[in-house]
Order: structure tokens, then sequence, then C-alpha cells
């Protein structure tokens, strides 16, 4: 059987993932659920360029990410004056690329960087400035946008009790000058529930309105924004549709994409883009949160449009392709019956299948080639497998640096007969946080996946195990 090539799961699985941010800028290293001092990686808010058949995207943390058919990612660093803060984003306007990102910690001004290429180099234009040459207080979450006139946008701002999402006209020349007045798009509407403080939204007249992003299909302009608080796993995006770049804001705004639960969840700050075929996406961030606030990773999903142009997004964590949509494959993994050579205390094998992005199962400090056994209970059709590793004790302060992760797979039948198809990545040499593995189709019960660890000192387990098979009758 041939393999798809168009085949991708989400979380994405990209390459090369840097420490977070507060770790950047503040020193800060984070405790979580080692109790000890430590390293995290982090990356969310994505935007998409696309650009001469590839696409570019920016991110929180590490720009940029490049891929020929959002399935097989390269981080490609952008040349470029002065790092960039939370929430880049990107415009393309004539022979010209703009970026701009939040205001980053300890500056009191962002700036807007221009260059010909998405990885530049990009050269400073200024402070982002109204029509008065006034520098723009509170720069947060950022959005840039060019229209088919050739005419260019920036949007900012977040909407807590007081706040707001504004908007301006923008020089294409030099868009960090305003031509227009400031228009303040939107604030928070309490009358969506999506956008109420907490997990459970218990705060109904509170909210962070934040991470705003545009797009335009068909004559209208998609004005979407991330709610909640990013922490949640009910953070979510909303989005209202516009006759033209600066509004009116028609009210209500729609629910485009919200997932609570599962390994994919907590989907909120991103952008629609035109991807593959001419299919719009959605870029997302995805909560983790075992470490840190902001241990966050990213997904894309396509977005379906109604008859009047709503746009819908539904989350996936399942294989799919970018071309025919859902491969109609499952978990078989989920809650199943697992055993290990070894486990630290509180870290038991289940916590690798609960489908719960901060749980975790680690084997022993002293375990120098742990194995990891899950019993599917019935032979399937396997056809991939993701794994979501989770790392115990970076600390790059003290040498101990994140790596590619070197294992093995192997596969056992109904009868307990290990096959001949293994999976060797003992000599895998990409640094892969989110692995997702496509395979022609192999029936088994059983998969082990053996740790080979080589007396390295980052000490290494599984976050989640999924294993994707074809749904199989109890009698067939």
């Amino acid at each position: 059987m041939t393999l798809q090539n168009d085949v991708y799961c989400n979380p994405a699985n990209l390459p090369d993932l840097p420490v977070g941010m507060d770790r950047i800028y503040r020193g800060w290293q984070t405790h979580g659920y080692t109790n000890k001092p430590g390293d995290y990686r982090e990356v969310a808010d994505p935007e998409v360029l696309p650009f001469e058949g590839k696409y570019y995207a920016y991110m929180s943390c590490r720009q940029v990410y490049v891929s020929s058919d959002l399935v097989n990612w390269e981080y490609c660093p952008i040349e470029i004056d002065s790092p960039l803060g939370y929430a880049p984003c990107v415009t393309r306007c004539g022979k010209n690329i703009y970026i701009t990102s939040s205001i980053r910690h300890g500056e009191k001004t962002a700036r807007i960087y221009a260059a010909e290429h998405p990885l530049g180099p990009f050269k400073t234009l200024g402070a982002p400035k109204d029509k008065n040459g006034k520098v723009i207080e509170d720069f947060l979450d950022p959005a840039l946008f060019t229209d088919d006139d050739g005419r260019v946008y920036l949007y900012w701002g977040y909407a807590p009790l007081g706040g707001g999402i504004y908007g301006m006209e923008v020089d294409p020349e030099h868009p960090d000058r305003g031509i227009s007045d400031i228009v303040k798009l939107f604030e928070l509407d309490s009358r969506n529930e999506w956008e109420h403080f907490g997990a459970h939204g218990e705060v109904t007249d509170f909210g962070w309105d934040e991470g705003c992003s545009m797009y335009k299909r068909n004559n209208v302009y998609y004005l979407q924004y991330a709610s909640c608080g990013t922490r949640f796993p009910g953070y979510a995006i909303g989005v209202y549709m516009l006759d033209a770049p600066l509004g009116p804001v028609k009210k209500p705004a729609t629910l485009l994409c919200r997932n609570r639960h599962g390994i994919v969840c907590g989907t909120g700050h991103g952008g629609m883009f035109t991807g593959p075929g001419g299919k719009t996406f959605q870029g997302y961030s995805v909560l983790v949160h075992r470490l840190h606030n902001f241990e966050r990773r990213i997904g894309f999903d396509p977005v379906e449009f109604d008859e009047n142009n709503v746009p819908h997004v539904k989350i996936t964590d399942t294989p799919q392709s970018t071309v025919s949509g859902d491969l109609g494959l499952v978990n078989a993994a989920a809650w199943k019956s697992a055993r290990a050579s070894s486990s630290q205390l509180n870290t038991m094998p289940l916590l690798a299948l609960d489908e719960v992005p901060h749980t975790a199962w680690f084997p022993e400090v002293t375990d120098d080639e742990p194995l990891f056994t899950v019993d599917l209970e019935r032979d399937f059709e396997i056809h991939g497998i993701r794994i979501v590793w989770a790392e115990y004790n970076a600390d790059l302060d003290n040498g101990i640096n994140y790596a590619p992760k070197l294992y093995q797979i192997r596969f056992a039948d109904d009868s307990g007969q290990w096959l001949d198809f293994m999976i060797d990545k003992s000599c895998n040499n990409k640094d892969l946080q989110i692995e997702f593995l496509n395979f022609a189709p192999v029936k088994a019960r059983k998969v082990e996946l053996k740790i080979l660890r080589q007396n390295k000192p980052l000490i290494y387990g599984l976050s989640d195990l999924a294993v994707f098979v074809k749904p199989r009758k109890l009698y067939s």
C-alpha cells in the first residue's frame, strides 16, 4: 500500500522547540510537577504567511517554521535587528514583508520590521504610531492585514474591563505610521459565554479578548480573537464578520473553534490562511500546562464555511489528510492496559494513555532502557502512532539540553508473537517533542516502546502515546 504524504496529526510535530519566553527574558525556570527547578518549552500564537509555494509560520518564541505541505516542518531562523516578543504577526504588501509583535518584556515600545523575504533580513522601520506621530501604548497581540487594493491595516489590544481591540489604516510603505483615526472595533461581550473568565466560565462579566487576526474571503472580512484566558482548557476563538477592514463590527460574534478536552485542548490565539488546494486553514495554540502556565504547542485544521459564509473549525487530534480530510482513524491505546519496566513515584503508566496533556509517565532515573507496553486488547489494523514526549530534568544552565529521542517500537500479534516489522529510531537526529509516525497498516495487538538513553543526562517519558487504528467489529 502506498502511504499518503499529505497526512498530519495535531499537535504539530515541530522540530527544535525553544525554551519558554519567561525563561529567555526573565531567567525563570519552573518547578511544575517535578518539584525541582527545570526548563520548559513553548510555542504558540501561529500566524502563517503563504509565499512562493511554502508556508511560513511565525509564532511566539520561535520564528519561523517552514513547510511546503503543512505536514513536514523545518525551523529556519529569521534574520532580524532584534528578537520579537509574543504573538508575532506578518503580512505581504507588494515586494515587502512586514512583521511586528507585542512589546517585549522590559521594553516600552514595540517595533515594526520590513524585508523582501519571509526569512529576512528584516530592518526596523520604527515604533507603531498614530496619525499624529504618537507612539501606541499597550501594543499587545497585534495583527497586520493587506487588502486586495494594497491598503494596509494594523490591529492590536486586549479587552478585559475597559479595554478593547483597536485598528487603524497605516502607510503601505511605512506601516509603523498611522494614516487614519484609531477605531475601537469591539470590547468584551459578556453575552458570549466563551468569553467568560475561568475554566468553567465562572466569571461572566470579565474575560481576556486578545490575539486578533484578520482574513478576507469572498469579500467578507473575518476579524478573529481569542478569549477567556490562555491557561484554561476552554480557551477559544471567536470571529466577527465585517464588510470593511475597520468595521463597523456587527454583533454578535460567532464561536470559531474551541475544544475543552483531550490532547488538543485550549485551542485559542491563531489565524486563518490559505493552504493547500486553496483551502482555508486555521492555526491555533494548544494547551499543555504541565510545567508552566504558558507551556503550549500549536495545531492546524481546515475552516468550513456554511451557506452564509459563517466559518467553523472542527478541532482534530487524529490523523488527517490536507486533501481528503478525516481518515476515520481512532486512538485504540487510550485508557487501555499498560505496563512499564519502571515508574517514578506518582507517574504510573496509565498517565501516558489518559489523553490529558499535563500528565506523564516517567521511568526510574536508573532505568537505562525503559520499556513501555500497551495492550490494545484486540488485534487492530494500525496505521500510525503519535508520541508526545515529556522531559523530566531539562536544565540548560547545567548542561542538560534537549536532544533527539532514541527509541524502538515493535508490535505483537494476538497470539503474543512479535512481528518482523519494527520502527527503529536508534539513530534519530531530529529533536521532536511530538512525533507522528505514519506507516503502511500493520495488524497487531500489543505495541512496545523501548527508550534508548545511552547514558545521556536528559531523562524523558511519555505524556501521551496514541495508536491510531481503523475501528473494527468485535466479531469480524
